[in-house]
């Protein structure tokens, strides 16, 4: 027992200093005020309350350890109290408390660097920037080796935008450190913010000065020169640079910028290629680059041929990166070579299966292509990746309908679409698909209900709209609502002419002939001539109507074009409509 108690005072007297500096900065009592006369009980008692505080405290128990040290200065009015209440009031953001109980522990002991340096972090937290600085100055005259000082003191005299102080507070640091990368790059943003840019050029100079074969810091000042428009000294520094290391990829970069400004458009693309080559410049610098011949390749042709070579370098130089390929997927696809950019972003995958993004992207362009088999792939290894991603099971289940595998397509889109949260849109492309799915399978029930739902839940999808009356009509089933549809779907989105063959061909079944006619060739007018399709349905409506040869040219024409029925050779031959 007279062990744990000795074990348990040891601990106190720990508590007790742990704040105090190794100089003549000892906590003592108010010297305004006589020493109290503490009884042993009363000692032992303050004693135990403080231990027990700062053990709340170390558990996260602020609460608990507020009170108890609030308890403590029911016997004895320590500073260290005082200051750990502040500390914890801080900490909750009741910084009025804070604030009062931080003054009277500084009051206490003023030479306490700890104490003083939580005062003045309160006064500038409340907005006192006045106050903090005159602690944080005496705070520096007292410990000028405190360097993380200089910086709050900075920091509160830009709060009261007194530039020129803070220049020389960092002034004061740079002789205790000596020159640094940071706080040049800060006095020149300073000079600049206070219209003295010659000073601040002059940081950047003093910076290079003093580290003269840094090629970033000669980088640095290069950009310096150029951004103050003397294109002389830029040029001196890049000749430098070039001397010190012919082959940096940093040096051939600056070149290219050089050269581009001085209208040498052939240089200025070598010199860029030879920076691609190198490890000097990382790859998300060369993607910055790349991103804005992007931009600028719409417009201009051997932007993007220069971009694929600079890309096939990328490639070349950073094989291990995904960005790579991924970038170079970007490219080819904004080319139209969509086949060379899946192989891209299936490298970039490889390499990388986690981008969500570029499983997205190459799902478009499988789409896009029209190639399922793929678009099955793709997917079924996302959603291996990311289970909970509801347009990873659409475009798994979109694949599977046009491929035939009817009942996975419906597995896949019912477990899929329990994964939509908030997105109504996206759960209709689930019922749409769903429609289409059952369709197919002959099940023409479940899939009226489906595209029923879809509406219900985007009233405005015209290729629901578009799918489903076409699939009344196929089967010359409730021909009023597929006709609605199909009208609706034209009318929010007009002269789309699988739109308009849908709406005649429902017409057609209607026997309206002659407004079928009509909206026949509003499809054909605007594209649908090369749709095979389009112009068998032209032929069967001008059958109809008892234009035989002219129905037998259509049809003549649809063969050309390909697409067409089983029947349409039939109907060739025989001169006559068959369904």
């Amino acid at each position: 027992m007279i062990k744990q108690l000795l074990l348990y005072f040891f601990l106190i007297g720990i508590a007790l200093t742990g704040c105090k500096s190794t100089e003549d900065t000892s906590t003592q009592a108010d010297p305004d005020k006589p020493d109290e006369a503490v009884t042993n009980e009363d000692d032992f008692y303050f004693q135990r309350k403080f231990f027990d505080a700062q053990g709340e405290k170390s558990l996260g128990n602020l609460d608990k350890a507020e009170a108890l040290f609030k308890e403590c200065l029911d016997k004895r009015k320590e500073a260290v109290v005082y200051y750990e209440l502040a500390r914890i009031q801080k900490e909750q953001n009741e910084l009025t408390a804070a604030l009062k109980n931080a003054e009277t522990a500084h009051k206490k002991s003023p030479e306490n660097y700890w104490y003083a340096d939580l005062l003045a972090s309160i006064y500038k937290e409340v907005g006192d920037f006045e106050k903090s600085e005159k602690l944080y100055r005496v705070q520096l005259e007292n410990n000028p080796s405190r360097l993380e000082t200089y910086f709050e003191l900075a920091t509160v005299q830009l709060s009261q935008d007194k530039v020129a102080e803070a220049i020389a507070t960092y002034d004061k640091l740079e002789k205790e450190i000596g020159i640094s990368e940071e706080l040049s790059l800060q006095k020149k943003k300073l000079y600049d913010s206070i219209g003295k840019t010659e000073e601040g050029i002059k940081e950047i100079e003093r910076l290079s000065a003093n580290y003269p074969n840094e090629m970033g810091y000669l980088a640095l000042l290069h950009d310096v020169y150029v951004e103050a428009g003397n294109n002389e000294k830029a040029g001196e520094i890049l000749e430098k640079m070039e001397r010190i290391d012919p082959e940096n990829g940093l040096v051939q970069m600056k070149l290219s910028q050089y050269y581009a400004s001085e209208g040498q458009d052939e240089k200025s693309y070598e010199a860029l290629k030879k920076s691609f080559h190198t490890f000097d410049i990382d790859i998300d610098q060369k993607v910055g680059v790349l991103l804005k011949f992007y931009s600028i390749s719409k417009f201009d042709p051997k932007a993007m041929d220069r971009a694929l070579e600079l890309l096939t370098i990328l490639e070349n130089t950073h094989p291990k990166e995904p960005k790579a390929y991924a970038i170079h997927g970007d490219f080819l696809a904004k080319n139209n070579n969509l086949r060379a950019a899946t192989e891209k972003y299936e490298r970039a995958l490889e390499l990388r299966p986690g981008k969500k993004a570029i499983w997205e992207q190459l799902m478009a362009i499988d789409s896009q292509l029209g190639d399922f088999d793929k678009l099955a792939q793709h997917s079924d290894k996302a959603l291996a990746l990311f289970p909970n991603d509801a347009r990873f099971y659409l475009n798994n289940g979109i694949a599977n309908v046009n491929l035939g595998n009817l009942d996975e397509a419906i597995s896949i889109l019912q477990a899929g679409r329990s994964f939509v949260i908030g997105d109504d849109k996206l759960k209709s492309q689930f019922y749409s698909t769903l429609g289409d799915a059952y369709h197919e399978k002959g099940n023409y029930t479940a899939s009226d209900e489906a595209f029923e739902t879809a509406l219900e839940l985007d009233p405005n999808n015209v290729f629901t709209m578009n799918n489903y009356g076409y699939y009344l009509s196929v089967r010359e089933d409730n021909l009023e609502r597929a006709a609605e549809l199909a009208l609706k779907a034209n009318t929010l989105q007009p002269n789309r002419p699988s739109f308009q063959d849908t709406y005649a061909w429902i017409l057609f079944k209607q026997d309206k002939f002659q407004e079928a006619r009509s909206w026949i060739q509003r499809a054909i007018e605007n594209g649908g001539i090369s749709q095979g399709v389009i112009l068998e349905h032209y032929g069967d409506i001008l059958y109809e109507l008892g234009e035989i040869d002219a129905a037998v040219e259509q049809w003549k024409s649809a063969k050309n074009q390909g697409g067409g029925t089983d029947m349409l050779n039939k109907k060739i031959q025989d001169k006559k409509l068959y369904e």
